[in-house]
């Protein structure tokens, strides 16, 4: 039984919201709290790349093929860049990409879920069909489909990952929506005389909010990914601008017998990266799903 001491801290428990309630259980849990700080880290240093580093990530020098030391940490490469400097910029790009590809597919993919779910009837059999249709391909070959057509460059390749990720996050909310629909409160909704649309947005996308929290965390990982492999390919980030897939693809692939810190660094740095991402969305899985959580 709860003493009167113990009466501020419920109220504070209670005072807390349902997202920074969450946040802080996957913080607490000990596979989150240690991924989570990697992608901290990773951020920090992303946004902080020029104090960070001491070079310049594009600046030639003679230096060349210089192994790891305490003046360059990851080496250099064939023309004299500083490797840590182009990984710790390097960063930039894949979260960029990430973040932006992700969360412009998520949204398109609830919208798209949300309405076919909710609306259902021909609109939702033409519309899973059409995502039925994408879902046949491979993301990366989609993706290199896209950008082929689309163009190179780091701005194509955004808009190419973001179509990939429309489908199967829209299949994911339509999932939700179909299981949400089926409860009393929205046919009390309906009957005070609420619209279809201030249902759909009010009542039924607040409740499928952790699913979508999932498809962001679970997302961010495969989206690095493709960006590494389509820069990796010459599709996606030009040079100069340092990309982990482009480190790889030039310097690290031409040089692995001679020099293999070119290839090692940028390689653990895309596997570090989407190994965390993934490896957090399991845990904000398994933080935000009742099923799981009560399983336990």
């Amino acid at each position: 039984m709860a003493t009167t001491a113990d009466r501020p801290f419920m109220l504070a428990r209670q005072s807390r919201g349902p997202l920074l309630t969450a946040a802080l259980r996957i913080v607490r849990n000990p596979v989150g709290g240690v991924f989570a700080s990697i992608i901290a880290i990773l951020v920090l240093c992303a946004i902080t790349a020029p104090w960070v580093t001491a070079y310049d990530p594009i600046a030639t020098s003679r230096a060349t093929f210089v192994p790891p030391s305490w003046a360059h940490p990851f080496g250099t490469d064939n023309i004299g860049r500083d490797q840590f400097s182009r990984v710790i910029y390097g960063s930039r790009i894949s979260l960029y990409v990430g973040l932006l590809a992700v969360s412009t597919g998520i949204l398109g993919g609830t919208m798209l879920g949300l309405t076919s779910g909710f609306l259902g009837g021909k609109f939702d059999l033409i519309a899973q069909r059409f995502v039925d249709s994408i879902l046949a391909l491979p993301g990366l070959v989609l993706a290199l489909t896209l950008v082929s057509v689309l163009g190179q460059g780091t701005t194509q390749v955004i808009l190419a990952v973001a179509i990939v990720v429309v489908p199967s996050s829209s299949r994911v909310v339509r999932a939700a929506v179909l299981s949400v629909r089926q409860n009393v409160y929205l046919e009390a909704a309906h009957a005070l005389g609420a619209s279809q649309l201030r249902i759909m947005f009010r009542h039924v996308l607040p409740n499928v909010v952790a699913p979508i929290l999932i498809l962001i965390s679970a997302s961010l990982g495969g989206a690095i990914l493709i960006e590494a492999g389509l820069s990796f390919l010459g599709l996606g980030t030009q040079p100069p601008t340092p990309s982990w897939g482009l480190m790889l693809s030039t310097s690290g692939r031409q040089y692995m017998e001679t020099a293999p810190w070119l290839a090692i660094f940028p390689g653990i740095a895309i596997s570090v990266t989407v190994l965390s991402f993934n490896m957090l969305g399991d845990v904000v899985r398994d933080v935000l799903d009742p099923r799981l959580r009560g399983s336990r």
